[in-house]
């Protein structure tokens, strides 16, 4: 199965490891690399607003232009600030929010990058799912 394919079904199947390779892909994406890059991706989109320029770059606001874009990162600035924090948490946290943050960064159709559903709720329901299960 195509990775990208697995990353869907892994952030929206309750349970990830229900075939094998849902549970090699779950595997694959629980591994602190995969946790450190995505780190790094918001980093980088919450960097990008304080540059300079990051006001000024001539596009009408839209779902797809620059300046909505950067309207949108901003107004989610706070709840993807609790995502890194919870990204950056020690211990264990589930294959299927990993699995939410990859797509909500990757997936062209995500409210990241398309507008349209609130980006806050994406991000908020992407750290939820990034708490471990109870008992862990």
């Amino acid at each position: 199965w195509p990775a990208g394919r697995l990353h869907q079904d892994a952030a929206h199947v309750a349970s990830p490891a229900a075939t094998v390779p849902r549970a090699l892909r779950a595997k694959a994406l629980v591994r602190p690399e995969v946790r450190h890059q995505l780190v790094r991706t918001i980093e980088r989109l919450l960097t990008e607003l304080t540059e300079p320029g990051a006001e000024t770059s001539g596009v009408e606001p839209g779902p797809g232009s620059e300046v909505g874009f950067r309207t949108r990162v901003r107004n989610a600035s706070s709840e993807l600030l609790v995502l890194l924090d919870r990204l950056r948490a020690p211990g264990p946290v589930p294959a299927r929010g990993i699995a939410k943050v990859r797509v909500l960064l990757t997936d062209g159709t995500s409210p990241l990058h398309r507008g349209g559903a609130s980006l806050e709720v994406a991000v908020r329901q992407a750290a939820q799912a990034l708490e471990p299960p109870h008992g862990w």
